[in-house]
C-alpha cells in the first residue's frame, strides 16, 4: 500500500502515552484498553451533533469490544469525541467528486469528516460510496446513513473506516468489520486487526475481499462502505432490473434508493433509462442529503448504461445536463434542505452529469465534456469555476475507461 492512499475505506505509530496532531487528539493504553479520542467535523450542509458523534463512537467501541464468535477477538478499543464537532463550509466541498475534493476536505480540522456525497475514492469515480479514508493516514470521510439497519450500522462504518486509516484492507469474511459491506454480522476482528486498531502495528495483512452474489433485493439492501461492487452488480439481468425499477416506486425503500439506482445503472439495461431520469426529476419541496445523494447517483448511473449499450437517450440526457440552462428550463420542484439557492442544486446536477459522462467511456461522451467547458464559461463563469475541475476529472476517467474497459477500470482502481 502506498502511504496516504485514500481507500474506498501520515505514517506513524501512536505512542503509548502521547498526544498526536492531525485530528487524533490522544491515544494511550490503560491495562490493555486502547483509548482513541478523535476529533470530528462536518460540512455546514451536513448533519452531525456532538450527541450524534458520541453515540456513533460508542457504537464503534462496542462493535470492536464484543466477542461475537470463536474467531472474533474482543478488541479493547474505546473511541470518544475530542472536543466538539466543528464545521467547515464553502469553498470546501460537501460532495467528494474528485481526488482534489478528498484532499481539501482532509485538510480541514478533524479525523472524522462528514460530507453529503462521496462519488470518488482512491481516485476511482464511483457513486454511492459511504466512506473513504487514507490508508494508512489520519483522515476518514463518511456520509450519514439513512435509517441505519442494524441501528449500530454507523458505528460499524466508522470502525471500518478507522481500520483503513490504520492500514487495514478488506477481508473476505462476512463476519468481519473489514468486510466490504456493513450489516448485522460484520462485527468481528482478528488478532492482527486488533493490534492495528490499537496502534500497535501500522498495517495488517488481510485476505482479499471476495465477491458474493445474493438475490438482487438482498444485494441492494446492503450498505457498502466503499460503494456497490461493479463486478457483481453488472452480472445481474433484465429481470433483476425490472425488480429494482418497481422498488423505486416504494417509499419504504428510501434508505436503499442510492444502491437501487447505482445497481440499475451497473446492470446496464436500457429499460433503466427512463426510470432513472424520472427519479432525478420527481419530487417537491426540500429534500435531505440522502435523497440528493440518490438523485445525483441516478445521473451518474446513466453513464454505465451508455457504456454498456451505447444508449443514445441516456447520452443525450447527460450531455444536456451539463448546460446550466437545462435544469432551469426543467423547472424542477425540489430543492436542497436548508438551502434556498437553486444554483447549488443545479451545480450538483451538472457535476453528476459530468461524472456520468466520464463513466460512459465513449468518444461521444468525451466530446460532450470538452464542449461543455466553453459553454458553461460563457453562460455562467461562477458555475464554471466549480464545475470545470469535475469535468477535467471526468475526461481523465473517460479516457481510462475507453482504454481499458469499465470492468478493468474498476478492478485496477480497487487494487491500487
Amino acid at each position: 500500500m502506498l502511504a496516504r492512499r485514500a481507500h474506498c475505506g501520515v505514517l506513524g505509530t501512536p505512542t503509548m502515552f502521547g498526544l498526536l496532531t492531525g485530528g487524533l487528539a490522544a491515544s494511550f493504553l490503560i491495562q490493555g484498553v486502547s483509548a482513541q479520542s478523535l476529533s470530528a467535523s462536518k460540512h455546514a450542509q451536513s448533519s452531525l451533533t456532538d450527541t450524534n458523534a458520541k453515540a456513533i463512537f460508542s457504537q464503534a467501541s462496542a462493535v470492536l469490544q464484543s466477542k461475537d464468535g470463536s474467531d472474533d477477538a474482543a478488541c479493547n478499543v474505546t473511541f470518544s469525541l475530542a472536543g466538539s464537532v466543528s464545521t467547515f463550509d464553502f469553498p470546501t466541498p460537501a460532495e467528494i467528486d474528485t481526488p482534489d475534493d478528498f484532499r481539501v476536505v482532509c485538510s480541514r480540522p478533524g479525523y472524522v469528516h462528514i460530507v453529503n456525497t462521496i462519488n470518488n475514492c482512491s481516485g476511482m469515480s464511483k457513486p454511492g460510496v459511504a466512506g473513504c479514508s487514507e490508508t494508512p493516514g489520519k483522515c476518514m470521510i463518511v456520509v450519514r446513513l439513512d435509517n441505519p439497519d442494524p441501528p449500530d450500522e454507523e458505528g460499524i462504518l466508522w470502525a471500518h473506516e478507522y481500520g483503513h486509516t490504520k492500514g487495514l484492507q478488506h477481508r473476505n469474511d462476512e463476519n468481519a468489520v473489514m468486510n466490504p459491506y456493513l450489516g448485522t454480522t460484520e462485527r468481528g476482528v482478528n488478532i492482527a486487526e486488533c493490534q492495528a486498531f490499537k496502534g500497535q502495528r501500522q498495517v495488517a495483512s488481510n485476505s482479499p475481499a471476495g465477491a458474493t452474489k445474493p438475490a438482487i433485493t438482498e444485494f441492494v439492501h446492503r450498505n457498502y462502505a466503499e460503494g456497490i461492487p461493479f463486478e457483481v452488480a453488472s452480472s445481474y439481468t433484465r429481470e433483476d432490473a425490472e425488480k429494482l425499477i418497481a422498488m423505486l416506486d416504494n417509499p419504504d425503500e428510501k434508505p436503499y434508493f442510492t444502491n437501487i439506482v447505482v445497481a440499475l445503472g451497473m446492470i446496464g439495461d436500457p429499460i433503466a433509462v427512463q426510470p432513472l431520469r424520472s427519479f432525478v426529476e420527481k419530487g417537491e419541496g426540500s429534500i435531505d442529503p440522502q435523497t440528493l445523494r440518490a438523485k445525483t447517483s441516478a445521473l451518474i448511473a446513466l453513464g454505465y448504461v451508455v457504456n454498456r449499450h451505447n444508449d443514445e437517450s441516456a447520452l443525450a440526457y447527460l450531455a444536456q445536463g451539463l448546460n446550466p440552462r437545462n435544469w432551469k428550463e426543467k423547472k424542477l420542484k425540489w430543492t436542497l434542505r436548508g438551502i434556498g439557492d437553486l444554483e447549488q442544486r443545479n451545480i450538483s446536477l451538472i457535476k453528476a452529469s459530468a461524472l456520468g459522462l466520464g463513466i460512459a467511456g465513449t468518444q461521444e461522451a468525451a466530446s460532450a465534456l470538452n464542449s461543455a467547458q466553453f459553454t458553461i464559461e460563457s453562460i455562467d463563469p461562477t458555475t464554471s469555476t466549480v464545475v470545470n475541475p469535475v469535468i477535467q476529472h471526468a475526461l481523465t476517467v473517460n479516457k481510462a475507461v475507453q482504454r481499458e474497459g469499465l470492468l478493468n477500470y474498476h478492478l485496477r482502481m480497487e487494487k491500487q
